[in-house]
C-alpha cells in the first residue's frame, strides 16, 4: 500500500512575475513547477509507486493560462503511459462559483476522459490498495446557501 500526496501545487503561480522564456508563455516559475511534477512522477517511478493524489489548488487561479493547463495534461498523460492513477481533489483556487454551482478548468480532464485520471468535485470516498480516503473538495458556507458556518457544517454532517 503506498500512494504520494501532493498538496496545492498552485501550477501557474507567478505569471506576470520573474523573466518570460522567449517563443513561449512560460517563465522560470513555471519550469520549477514542472520540475515539481516531474520529481513527482520520477519519485513514483523509482518507488513503484502507482496512486498520486493532488490535494487542491491545482492551479493558482480559476482561469489559468492555457500553457499551464497543457502542462497539466503532458503530466497526466506521461502518469498515464506508466499506469499510474492521479487523483485530483478540486480546491478553491480550481473553481469559479455560482451559488452551488462549480465550474473548472479541471472539468476538462473529466470531460476528456483520461484513463486512471480522477477528478473530484464532490464529498466521496475512495479505496487506494486498501486504504479508504475521503475525499472532500473545497466547500464553504456559501456552497450550502446558508448564512452562517454553523449551519454549513450541520449540512455538512448530513451528508457524510
Amino acid at each position: 500500500m503506498s500512494f504520494i500526496v501532493v498538496g496545492d501545487p498552485h501550477l501557474g503561480k507567478g505569471q506576470n512575475l520573474s523573466k518570460a522564456l522567449v517563443g513561449r508563455a512560460l517563465n522560470t516559475r513555471h519550469i520549477d513547477q514542472i520540475n515539481l511534477l516531474n520529481w513527482v512522477y520520477d519519485k513514483a517511478v523509482e518507488l513503484n509507486i502507482f496512486n498520486i493524489v493532488l490535494t487542491g489548488d491545482v492551479f493558482d487561479e480559476p482561469k489559468p493560462h492555457y500553457s499551464v493547463v497543457g502542462i497539466l495534461i503532458d503530466w497526466l498523460k506521461k502518469c498515464q503511459n506508466y499506469d499510474i492513477k492521479v487523483h485530483i481533489v478540486m480546491g478553491n483556487h480550481d473553481m469559479l462559483r455560482s451559488g452551488q454551482h462549480y465550474a473548472s478548468p479541471l472539468d476538462l480532464i473529466s470531460n476528456i476522459d483520461l484513463e486512471g485520471i480522477y477528478v473530484y468535485k464532490d464529498l466521496s470516498s475512495i479505496e487506494i490498495d486498501g486504504v479508504g480516503i475521503t475525499i472532500v473538495p473545497f466547500r464553504d458556507r456559501r456552497s450550502f446557501n446558508t448564512f452562517s458556518n454553523a449551519e454549513a457544517i450541520n449540512n455538512l454532517k448530513s451528508i457524510s
